[in-house]
């Protein structure tokens, strides 16, 4: 944008009249110069897709902002859709030529379904005053019906690990109580986790007690207790990690009790 000045400069006639015409008025457009520079917003990506995650998880994404212009990006306020959204900006003035990350995390309790929660952005960007940035996904609920015990044939039965339920910091504690049996039986069971949730690795404090996961079915741990088992009170723990945001392990405190044979 340029800033011109108008000049007009005209001279009397003998008889005092001011003429015009002629040679008489003279007109100046002088130009002087080039205004201030703009700043420009620049974000590659505008909408985030986080797919298929369980409502009790909370989803988390950062939005790179970029000046791209020849002045500060001021960005003036950030406006929330959702009271579920949280945002975390390092700084709101940007350089000509530098980014800032924009964190936005969306906690998905209590939802289900397709989810998109927009951020907005108010800046001094003549052309992106304001700007619309969204994440969007699928909420799927924790199915407590999937997650029930059910027996099956050969002593083993399937123990549900409830999400949510039993969580202690970042903590998730699920007994799993075998009852009274043999030295020699060769007892099994199965432990699973709900959909959406990963198994990352699962250990054993009791030689007595094996447990892997299901390569057919990575939700599922088989849990095998190898005789001959010490008469008494068995005591182990199992430990599951899983790719939970906040309470990452899952403890199994497992619990039989051994009768020595008459």
């Amino acid at each position: 944008m340029r800033n011109c000045a108008l000049f007009v400069c005209s001279r009397k006639h003998a008889s005092g009249r001011s003429g015009f015409p002629i040679g008489v008025a003279m007109l100046f457009a002088v130009c002087l110069g080039a205004g201030a520079g703009e700043p420009r917003l620049a974000c590659e990506e505008r909408v985030h897709d986080f797919g298929k995650q369980v409502n009790t998880s909370v989803v988390s994404h950062t939005f790179i902002l970029e000046n791209r212009g020849t002045d500060p990006l001021v960005i003036k306020s950030i406006r929330k859709g959702c009271s579920c959204t949280t945002t975390r900006i390092r700084a709101k003035t940007i350089p000509p030529g530098e980014s800032v990350d924009l964190d936005v995390s969306v906690d998905l309790k209590g939802r289900f379904g397709l989810q998109s929660q927009a951020v907005y952005l108010y800046t001094n960007d003549p052309a992106s005053q304001v700007v619309r940035l969204s994440m969007k996904g699928m909420a799927e609920r924790v199915s407590k019906e999937k997650n029930k015990a059910a027996a099956t044939p050969r002593d083993t039965a399937m123990q549900s690990v409830e999400i949510p339920g039993r969580q202690k910091g970042k903590v998730w504690r699920q007994p799993l109580a075998l009852g009274r049996i043999k030295p020699d039986a060769q007892s099994a069971r199965q432990i699973s986790v709900p959909d959406g949730l990963r198994i990352l690795e699962v250990t054993s404090d009791h030689a007595s007690v094996r447990c892997e996961i299901d390569v057919r079915q990575p939700q599922r741990i088989h849990v095998r207790l190898e005789p001959p088992l010490p008469a008494g009170i068995l005591k182990a723990t199992i430990h599951i990690s899983i790719d939970h945001p906040t309470a990452p392990e899952i403890l199994v405190p497992v619990t039989a009790t051994v009768v020595a044979p008459e």
